[in-house]
């Protein structure tokens, strides 16, 4: 989810794929298949929860990566995202981010999460 309403720079929030019944089911941890397979084959590490993936500076350095590759393709500097904060839980219905018709609650996110934006806003001290 991208932020950047009334903001210097945009920023955003990335989730990982998690092994879930279904979308009304409550979000976990536990990574996917899928993205446990995408670890293991990109980056040669054998990962199982979010937590793991998130103190991992291998992926943090390979979203890094992709996110510089992804910014050479904006129109502007003002259409790029500047700094990403990885979630260690999926948004979901049941979490309260998702509609049931699986729309963005965006005022939702950015409340529930708001110590994480003014975390992505801060300026650092010099």
């Amino acid at each position: 989810m991208v932020i950047g309403d009334h903001k210097k720079y945009l920023s955003a929030f990335i989730t990982f794929k998690t092994a879930m019944a279904d979308p009304q089911s409550e979000p976990t941890t536990e990574l996917s298949d899928e993205a446990k397979l995408f670890f293991k084959q990109q980056l040669g590490l054998e990962l199982n929860t979010t937590e793991e993936a998130i103190k991992e500076h291998q992926v943090l350095t390979f979203i890094q990566k992709c996110m510089d590759e992804t910014n050479k393709f904006s129109i502007s500097r003002a259409s790029q995202v500047r700094k990403f904060k990885l979630l260690p839980l999926d948004f979901t219905i049941a979490g309260g981010e998702m509609t049931p018709t699986m729309k963005l609650k965006r005022k939702f996110v950015e409340k529930k999460y708001e110590t994480e934006v003014a975390q992505l806003y801060e300026e650092p001290k010099l």
